[in-house]
């Protein structure tokens, strides 16, 4: 394999002396025969000539931030290879990106973001080709306007939430849609008093929450995409108030070898729950429930050094979660 490398650099404040920057090493096969590159970076999208260099401008603010980078590789105007990364611009100084590209077959973990109420909005990338869902729920959750969520906001994929203590994690799964048929359901909405949403067949399908909200002060208190009698449905419990949750599926065709994992349970008082090996795989949160009154309760599942695994922190009583996995076979 002949590999090429093209370097570009994302310069910040370009009226700032010294500039802020984030140099782009971007790797990949040279038989692929690219033409361009097109580069995400805090929403904005830019064309990148194979030949030359090339500095886009971005916000001061930035530095000090996440700052989640995507790059395409384009042939004939599709994009035939993908790759991401997230780096933390650093103030007057020079950051460097590596990034592999790799062919878009089939899925793709895409990886993690962090945000909590300090921060502003993190984008995770288009709508198109991806599903985000949540990965971790932290905090305060004490009135209807306590929230976190994964959702589409202008065609951009946005983790965001309330003011208030409040923390959340998503992740995102890509896929060539044009190669294999995956497609993504329309967001689902539940509130408390509701009847639970059929969310349709669960063969050849997965389903996982994008959206928590509401007072949770117990048990009694849970938002969750199940499996029953054939059907995913998507619902909750609440005894406090403002309770309220979103979901999204995703399904695949039969032809495909891709499945969904049996779901893990974790609760105050049990170790991490594995969910099998990292490999190929990626996991979501699928029910949420306890005491969510401080920062010490914490629900989440991590991409750990072997497994995936579910668990959780907390000082109150009745903190839980389930989780199941998303495998393929590329």
């Amino acid at each position: 394999m002949a590999v090429r490398t093209v370097v570009f650099a994302l310069a910040l404040g370009a009226c700032s002396d010294p500039v802020t920057t984030v140099v782009v090493d971007v790797a990949y096969d040279e038989t692929w025969q690219l033409d361009e590159l097109a580069v995400t970076a805090d929403g904005v999208r830019s064309s990148v000539a194979i030949r030359g260099d090339v500095t886009l401008l971005l916000p001061d603010s930035s530095a000090g931030h996440e700052l989640r980078i995507e790059v395409d590789g384009l042939h004939a105007a599709e994009s035939i290879a993908h790759a991401s990364t997230v780096v933390t611009p650093v103030a007057g100084d020079e950051v460097h990106a590596p990034i592999v590209l790799a062919p878009l077959s089939g899925l793709a973990d895409e990886g993690r973001a962090l945000w909590d109420s300090s921060e502003p909005p993190i984008k995770l990338g288009p709508e198109q080709d991806r599903l985000c869902f949540l990965t971790l729920v932290s905090g305060t959750f004490n009135s209807d306007t306590s929230t976190v969520s994964v959702s589409v906001v202008d065609g951009m994929w946005t983790l965001a939430g309330s003011a208030g203590g409040v923390r959340a994690e998503a992740r995102c799964i890509r896929w060539s849609a044009a190669a294999t048929g995956i497609v993504m359901s329309p967001e689902a909405q539940w509130t408390q008093g509701q009847g639970a949403v059929d969310m349709g067949p669960a063969t050849n399908q997965l389903c996982v929450l994008t959206r928590m909200a509401g007072l949770f002060g117990g048990a009694t208190d849970l938002i969750t995409t199940r499996v029953q009698d054939g059907h995913w449905l998507f619902g909750g419990a609440a005894a406090q108030f403002g309770v309220a949750a979103s979901a999204r599926c995703l399904a695949w065709p039969e032809s495909l070898d891709i499945s969904f994992s049996e779901e893990a349970h974790w609760s105050q008082g049990l170790p991490p729950q594995s969910l099998g090996p990292t490999e190929d795989r990626v996991c979501a949160l699928t029910m949420i429930t306890g005491a969510f009154v401080g920062t010490g309760e914490r629900v989440s599942v991590v991409r750990g050094a072997v497994d995936w695994i579910v668990d959780g922190t907390s000082g109150t009583s009745a903190v839980a979660a389930n989780a199941r996995c998303l495998a393929w076979k590329n």
